[in-house]
C-alpha cells in the first residue's frame, strides 16, 4: 500500500495530461494487461476454466493491476531535477465525512435509476454484460463481490482519479478534467448500461477528488456504489420497495433520492460548512 499512501500524502507528481494522452494511459494499462494475462487466459480456456482457477485468476488479477500501475506511475510521473516535490497538506478524513458520502452515494444511486438509468434500461442488454452478470452468478459469488467491490474501485481510482484527473488538471481547468476523466472513465467500461452509468459516477469521484485531493474517499465512495450495485443486484431488496408501474417506481427512486440528497445537505450546512476543515474545500 506504500504506493497509495504516496499518491494520497502528494509525493507522486503526475506529468501534465492532454485528453488523448490520457485516453493513451488508459490504453498503455489495458493493452498491457490483457497481454500479460493472455497466456494465463489460453490455459483457463483449454482447461474448460474449472473451478478452482477462479480463485487463481483473483490472485492473479490483484498482482497485475498493482504491477500495472506502478509502471504507469514510471512512466507518467513528472521528473523534478533540482527540487524536490512539495508535498500537500492532507485532507483528515473523519466519520462524518463517510456519512455524507453513503448519502451522495445512496442519492445518486436513486435518481440515476428513476431517471437515465431507466431510460438506459430500456436498451437490450449486451451480450458482454449478460455474460458477466451469468459468471458471476454461475461462479463464486463472493469472489466477484470481492472483485467489484474491493479491488475495482482501488485501482480504478488510484488510475482514473489519481493519475488521469490528477494530470488532467494540470492542462484543463475543473470542469473540463472531471469531465474528461468522467468520459474516459465510462469509455472503459466498454458498454453501454455500465458506461453511461460510470460516467456519471465518474464526475461525483472526480468532483471529491478535485475538492479533496484524497484518493481514500474516492476509493470509499466507489466501494459505496458497487457495494449497493451488488445488494441490488443479487438479493431483490428493490422488489419490496418498487412494486408500482415503471412510472410510479421511477418517481419513487427519484424522491427517495432527493431525501437523501437533502440529509446530506443538512447534515453538510450543520456540521462541516463553518469548519476549518471542511470536507469540501474551497480553492
Amino acid at each position: 500500500m506504500n504506493l497509495f499512501e504516496r499518491m494520497e500524502e502528494g509525493k507522486i507528481s503526475i506529468r501534465a495530461l492532454g485528453f488523448w494522452r490520457a485516453l493513451g494511459l488508459v490504453l498503455y494499462v489495458d493493452i498491457l494487461r490483457s497481454l500479460i494475462l493472455m497466456p494465463y487466459a489460453i490455459l483457463n480456456y483449454a482447461l474448460g476454466s474449472p473451478r478452482v482457477l477462479l480463485y487463481v485468476d483473483f490472485v492473479l488479477n490483484i498482482i497485475v493491476y498493482f504491477f500495472m500501475v506502478k509502471r504507469a506511475v514510471r512512466k507518467y510521473t513528472e521528473v523534478f531535477e533540482e527540487e524536490p516535490i512539495t508535498i500537500k497538506e492532507r485532507f483528515n478524513i473523519k466519520a462524518i465525512h463517510l456519512v455524507l458520502l453513503l448519502l451522495i452515494i445512496l442519492a445518486y444511486f436513486n435518481i440515476y435509476s428513476g431517471s437515465i438509468g431507466a431510460l438506459v434500461d430500456l436498451i437490450s442488454v449486451s451480450d458482454t454484460l449478460v455474460r458477466f452478470a451469468e459468471g458471476i452468478k454461475g461462479g463464486d459469488i463472493v469472489i466477484g463481490a470481492l472483485y467489484i467491490v474491493f479491488v475495482a474501485p482501488i485501482f480504478e481510482e488510484f488510475l482514473f482519479r489519481g493519475m488521469i484527473l490528477s494530470g488532467i488538471l494540470k492542462r484543463y481547468d475543473y470542469k473540463k478534467a472531471i469531465f474528461f476523466s468522467s468520459l474516459l472513465f465510462g469509455i472503459i467500461h466498454l458498454n453501454l448500461h455500465q458506461g453511461v452509468n460510470a460516467f456519471f459516477i465518474g464526475l461525483i469521484f472526480g468532483y471529491i477528488y478535485f475538492k479533496t485531493r484524497s484518493l481514500y474517499l474516492c476509493i470509499f465512495a466507489h466501494f459505496l456504489n458497487n457495494f449497493i450495485v451488488i445488494i441490488v443486484a443479487f438479493t431483490g431488496v428493490t422488489d419490496y420497495i418498487f412494486v408500482f408501474n415503471p412510472l410510479g417506481n421511477a418517481l419513487v427512486s427519484i424522491l427517495l433520492g432527493l431525501i437523501f440528497l437533502y440529509i446530506a445537505y443538512s447534515i453538510y450546512e450543520k456540521y462541516l460548512k463553518n469548519q476549518p476543515k471542511k470536507m469540501f474545500l474551497e480553492n
